[in-house]
């Protein structure tokens, strides 16, 4: 078998994970993932979440999804908390 030279995809991705893993800053922020505007756009690597229950817990928070909500709105709501969630996600693939 003849020595290939690595795709360009491929020493790109390693780049890209080289850079997550020994570069890293970390950041915990805990907030509504529907409202997240100190968080700029494809610049996470990990999302960490713990959806609210419907109906059965009330957060004392005005907005809050889930306690007082038609199943739709709950559903709705989390559908676009995970849509903006995923914006801010940056993804590679090796």
């Amino acid at each position: 078998m003849k020595n290939q030279k690595p795709s360009l995809s491929f020493v790109t991705n390693t780049i890209k994970l080289l850079n997550i893993i020994m570069f890293t800053r970390h950041r915990i922020i805990i907030g509504d993932s529907r409202k997240m505007e100190e968080v700029p756009d494809k610049s996470v690597n990990l999302i960490i979440t713990s959806p609210p229950y419907w109906q059965l817990k009330d957060y004392g928070v005005e907005n809050q999804i889930g306690f007082n909500d038609s199943y739709e709105d709950y559903i709705n709501n989390l559908n676009f908390g995970e849509r903006m969630g995923f914006k801010y996600l940056d993804l590679f693939f090796l």
